[in-house]
């Protein structure tokens, strides 16, 4: 078992590491002020955890079960082979792409807190934890209610709160998680009824503010978390006493699932509350990984690289559906993800990593003769969370919660803890004249956490420097500074693109040349820099020739604006699906019965009204 001291050490981290990468934002100081720093935080405290177990490593990262083990090993594999074989670009993959940076960094930080988490032995982790949680709900909604209310000082949320995590998507299912433990803590006899009813309170202010959201995300979430929660709570309580009262509570919530399958496809009678027509988008992105694991499935596309595939594996329904420039970085979907980043290899370990630890959490709970509140609400949260990654993003802020969660149940599905406070430990102490010693990381340990933490600080900082400087820049509107940091280690193709933008808009045609062709030549997945070189400042016809080439084959959808008749190229092609298909494209195309001459087949005549449409789609 780990010593005490580490076991100390690491529950510090792991409390601190929760609330402060979800809370914490630079606005005004950085071009992107939520994700950078959140990454700063996490590869700061996850290599520092790394380091500190490193010194231990017989009681750390070698006690998780074996098929744990195998899920790790196959994930950094498919990693590994994704970074140097797939030919994304390198900072890309080490970073991630701007707004998300769920590169290398990030997802080594979550798995080194994940063993953290799974390394503390203390009987109260999830206590703690919950509590931890609780305390970062707190402020999170007090800020919602800010944003709510347009008193934000920053400025950036109008009445649509997202509160630190900048989406309204992440906001909600946050606070479903946070309702989960809420609501569920209200079993529990370890507070008093006035402790209770605060936390009760709070779960209903967070209901609210998920309604203010217009995301149904926080419902699903709690829904799950609660659904899971309440059913192991009552087979606990009362199975044995009232069998069909909990055979009654079963059926309800089985009945429940499938209807709330049904209604994701806009079937049954909770379509009207669930269905949202961005499910429909999600689910473009969702079928282009399919695509894209199809197409490289040893390789993957790329850490963090999504972005730069989806244009080319969407298909024609996708692409048309409401524009061309309708893109995403990410599958919304964390499997897919991870499956489309790192190849099959990766998703088979990410699902298999999944799948041991909810199964072996929820034998450990079911088979325990007593009821632990706290391993319930634990379990209960990471169901929710894991809920959310079918249909959402692995964002840093709301991510890190996921995997202290996955940690916790792992090291609760193995031996039984001791907590570093009980009775056995301090008698150790007791007996030993020397038992301060005992709270001493030892030499190797502290040295190499040490390591771990200026490492994991240095490897964060690069892209939240440059990402710094640019806002700077930015801010001044000073073209010259912002090419010179767009060179600078850290920046993104959107640091690049942008200055490409001001550079024209202010007839700077030299300075965006410049800027395109490192566009190009860093980024050649970057569809924007090849239409830049298309059209910019006179082009040769041998630059044009280039460009169209890329431009066909990162987009073949876009490749039909480029002939000699758009409209006409788009409205064959179109002609072409099946009248099913067609009907489902055109669905969320403004005055339908203008654009067609028979609603019910729309590519029968390419009307006026339809090619000024067709043409639209190429502007």
């Amino acid at each position: 078992m780990p010593s005490l001291a580490l076991q100390k050490r690491l529950l510090t981290l792991v409390l601190f590491v929760g609330p402060t990468t979800t809370l914490l934002i630079l606005p005004n100081f950085s071009y992107d002020p939520i994700n950078l720093i959140k990454l700063l935080v996490l590869s700061t405290v996850g290599f520092a955890a790394i380091g500190i177990m490193l010194g231990e490593l017989k009681n750390s990262f070698f006690r998780i079960p074996r098929f744990v083990a195998f899920a790790l090993s196959l994930m950094a594999l498919g990693f590994v082979v994704s970074m140097f074989m797939s030919g994304a670009p390198l900072s890309q993959q080490v970073w991630g792409s701007f707004g998300r940076n769920t590169g290398l960094i990030a997802y080594v930080s979550f798995i080194g807190v994940m063993f953290a988490a799974s390394s503390i032995k203390s009987a109260d982790l999830e206590r703690k934890v919950t509590l931890s949680l609780i305390a970062t709900n707190i402020p999170m909604s007090a800020y919602c209610l800010i944003q709510i209310l347009n008193l934000d000082p920053v400025g950036w949320s109008a009445f649509e709160p997202f509160g630190t995590l900048g989406n309204v998507n992440f906001l909600s299912a946050f606070l479903g998680i946070c309702s989960t433990a809420n609501f569920l803590i209200s079993f529990s006899n370890l507070f008093t009824k006035y402790q209770r009813a605060g936390l009760a309170f709070l779960g209903f202010f967070n209901i609210w503010i998920i309604s203010q959201t217009n995301s149904i995300q926080g419902f699903i979430v709690l829904a799950s978390g609660l659904g899971i929660g309440g059913f192991l709570i009552v087979r606990a309580k009362i199975k044995s006493n009232f069998p069909y009262l909990y055979w009654t509570y079963t059926l309800g919530c089985l009945l429940l699932l499938f209807l709330f399958v049904l209604s994701l496809f806009e079937k049954g009678p909770l379509s009207k509350f669930v269905y949202q027509q961005t499910l429909i988008f999600r689910f473009d992105y969702m079928k282009a990984a399919i695509e894209m694991i199809k197409e490289r499935p040893i390789f993957g596309v790329g850490l963090d690289s999504y972005g730069d595939w989806y244009r080319a594996e969407r298909d024609i329904t996708s692409a048309f559906r409401t524009s061309l420039n309708r893109t995403s970085n990410t599958a919304h979907n964390v499997f897919l993800d991870v499956g489309s980043n790192s190849g099959i290899l990766g998703l088979i370990g990410y699902s298999l990593l999944v799948i041991v630890v909810g199964y072996l959490s929820f034998r450990k709970i079911v088979s325990s003769p007593e009821v632990n509140i706290f391993r319930i609400i634990v379990f209960s949260c990471w169901i929710g969370y894991t809920v959310q990654t079918l249909a959402s993003i692995n964002q840093i802020g709301l991510g890190i919660w996921g995997w202290i969660f996955t940690g916790i149940l792992l090291r609760d599905s193995q031996a039984s803890h001791q907590s570093v406070n009980s009775k056995s430990g301090r008698s150790q102490f007791s007996r030993n004249r020397n038992a301060i010693s005992h709270l001493e990381l030892k030499p190797l340990s502290a040295a190499l956490g040490f390591v771990g933490l200026v490492a994991g600080f240095s490897l964060a900082v690069p892209p939240l420097h440059a990402d710094m400087k640019y806002q700077s820049a930015s801010v001044r509107r000073d073209l010259s500074l912002m090419m010179d940091v767009s060179k600078m280690p850290g920046a993104t193709a959107i640091h690049i693109g942008k200055t490409i933008e001001i550079a024209i808009s202010n007839n700077f045609l030299f300075q965006a040349k410049e800027m395109d062709k490192l566009l190009v030549s860093r980024y050649p997945r970057e569809i924007y820099g090849w239409q830049v070189m298309r059209t910019l400042d006179s082009p040769s016809p041998a630059e044009v020739e280039l460009a169209s080439s890329k431009i066909g084959s990162l987009d073949p959808n876009y490749a039909m604006c480029l002939t000699s008749d758009p409209a006409q190229t788009i409205f064959n092609r179109l002609a072409k699906l099946d009248r099913n298909q067609q009907i489902a494209l055109t669905t969320y195309w403004p005055d339908r019965s203008a654009l067609f001459s028979e609603p019910s087949n729309p590519f029968k005549v390419l009307t006026s009204e339809l090619r000024a449409r067709l043409l639209n789609f190429c502007s």
